[in-house]
């Protein structure tokens, strides 16, 4: 049933309902007492339908002209265009700035947490900022620095910094990977090597992703395994929330962190939960949380991955010939791209076969520039030059590897899977479960 109830979220999320706030308050207290499957989806449709409703009722654009106020940042800057663009929050709702010349440099040096003054010409926002509760879209031309930063960010940047530190100590056209391994940070790397790893199929890699979470966890374990139940709860939700804060709330981060709290409330009240009763609880309750989360093409390709791994890598390993620890690293990843197709395929075209191959030789590579980073990273960026160097040799060496291998994957001739390939795949799994089950029901077993 928790799948059911995950597909039938998503499905009303995208299907908003304007009706009274307390209809969906309704339907989400009665899914405490129903005890029908059929019931709990139907109230669970209700209530998201409303209230995505309501989220995007919420969304009414900002009154056009000109404006000038207070804004805190809620994503670090990014260059775009020729000019800087953040996401921030002010007194009319969630705004996209954009400045350049000036006011663009010194919104640069800003990070998320932090507070400016704007002013300029407020527009209609982007529709694919929708996700992100944007109201408009604010063409800066004057940005004043402030002193102000807010306290639940200070801890999360200041890690950051960190990192970011630690990582002078790699060579320059390393750095931007190995942070956006270890936090996320797409910044200042170059164009072409974005494409190479776009091409390999391993752009994936250039983002924070759940692995390192995974990572994280493992390190916080021996302090929480000692706590009692309620202080390991508090104190593993804490972990999460500053994850998420120091890698900027990634949708694929909040996935991960939600399907963490999900299993570790399943292990502590004794009912442990497998992967896909886990993802299909998280899911749910992230969609009941923000209806608008499923707009998100990095929360699409999040939730497609894992499903693919959770539905399919432990049956494509039993067909697979081979070594063990190869068969479980192909195995993961085919069904990882297997999962992500029907979201790839229609909004990028086809998806490159020398994807397959080129993750499975950097995989295990990425699992230790993350978890180096995560940890010696930090150790290196509070020593300094020339520690930092030797601290981080081995996250070097890996990283030479990765980019090695996705320039030579993107010079590959591009054979790649399309919508024709995915349908006639979709075909041929069905008719082969379709069969599969009437020999079933020919054969019964005795």
């Amino acid at each position: 049933m928790p799948f059911a109830a995950a597909v039938a979220a998503w499905a009303a999320s995208l299907h908003p309902v304007r009706a009274p706030m307390f209809v969906g308050g309704l339907a989400l207290g009665l899914l405490f007492v129903a005890r029908r499957a059929a019931h709990v989806v139907i109230l669970l449709s209700v209530a998201v339908a409303v209230l995505a409703g309501h989220a995007l009722a919420g969304l009414t654009p900002a009154p056009e002209g000109r404006w000038t106020g207070a804004a805190t940042l809620l994503t670090d800057p990014v260059e775009r265009g020729g000019g800087t663009t953040a996401i921030v929050h002010t007194g009319i709702g969630r705004l996209e700035v954009s400045a350049w010349g000036p006011a663009g440099r010194i919104l640069a040096d800003r990070v998320a947490g932090e507070a400016v003054k704007v002013e300029g010409e407020l527009g209609p926002p982007r529709s694919r900022q929708q996700w992100r509760h944007v109201r408009g879209r604010l063409q800066a031309e004057r940005v004043v620095r402030t002193d102000r930063t807010s306290p639940t960010m200070r801890l999360p940047n200041a890690i950051r910094s960190l990192v970011i530190e630690g990582a002078n100590g790699l060579p320059e056209a390393q750095r931007p990977v190995y942070t956006g391994f270890v936090l996320g940070d797409d910044r200042g790397r170059p164009e072409e090597m974005t494409e190479w790893f776009e091409a390999a199929g391993l752009s994936h890699l250039l983002v924070v992703s759940g692995q390192n979470l995974v990572f994280i966890m493992m390190l916080t374990d021996p302090v929480l395994s000692r706590l009692g139940r309620r202080p390991r709860i508090a104190l593993t939700f804490a972990v999460l929330l500053g994850f998420m804060a120091v890698t900027r709330f990634e949708p694929s981060v909040i996935r991960a962190s939600a399907m963490a709290g999900v299993s570790t409330l399943a292990v502590l009240s004794g009912r442990p939960a497998d992967g896909r009763r886990v993802l299909a609880i998280a899911v749910v309750a992230l969609i009941v949380i923000d209806p608008l989360l499923t707009r998100s093409i990095g929360f699409q390709l999040s939730v497609a991955a894992s499903a693919g791994i959770v539905l399919m890598a432990a049956a494509i390993e039993r067909r697979l010939p081979g070594p063990r620890r190869l068969r479980a690293v192909l195995a993961v990843t085919i069904a990882a791209q297997s999962g992500v197709a029907p979201v790839l395929v229609p909004l990028f075209g086809p998806m490159p076969l020398v994807a397959v191959p080129a993750n499975v030789l950097v995989e295990p590579v990425a699992g230790l520039v993350m978890m180096w980073g995560s940890s010696v990273g930090l150790l290196a960026g509070a020593l300094g030059a020339p520690w930092s160097s030797v601290l981080l040799l081995p996250a070097r060496a890996g990283l030479w590897w990765i980019i090695f291998v996705a320039r030579l994957a993107s010079v590959v001739p591009s054979i790649g899977v399309g919508v024709p390939v995915l349908l006639g795949l979709a075909a041929f799994a069905g008719v082969r479960l379709v069969l599969r089950r009437r020999h079933r029901l020919d054969h019964p077993i005795r």
